[in-house]
């Protein structure tokens, strides 16, 4: 769950939540297809870090981030939307 840019993680199927302090600060979320390796799903973000707004993956569930875009291939810059393939590890769409 997304709320003011803060990432929330439940275990116990939506009645706790905790804070998962990440580095990012995510405005919209998306879940797609885990790593062949994984079990969790992975984790598909438009956020920002520092002054970087961009589009972002977590492989371990929002502790860490790694941009899957970059200056050449920033698909627009006003992102709306994210939506991730369940089929297909690493497909992520996005509207603006």
């Amino acid at each position: 769950m997304v709320c003011r840019g803060r990432l929330y993680h439940s275990s116990d199927g939506g009645r706790n939540f905790a804070e998962q302090r990440g580095e990012v600060a995510v405005t919209a979320l998306a879940f797609g297809r885990p790593r062949a390796d994984g079990d969790y799903p992975t984790l598909f973000a438009i956020g920002t870090r520092g002054d970087l707004d961009a589009i972002w993956r977590s492989d371990d569930a929002g502790v860490s981030w790694v941009r899957i875009n970059d200056a050449e291939h920033e698909y627009g810059r006003r992102f709306r939307v994210i939506s991730a393939d369940q089929r297909v590890f690493g497909r992520v769409y996005r509207r603006y």
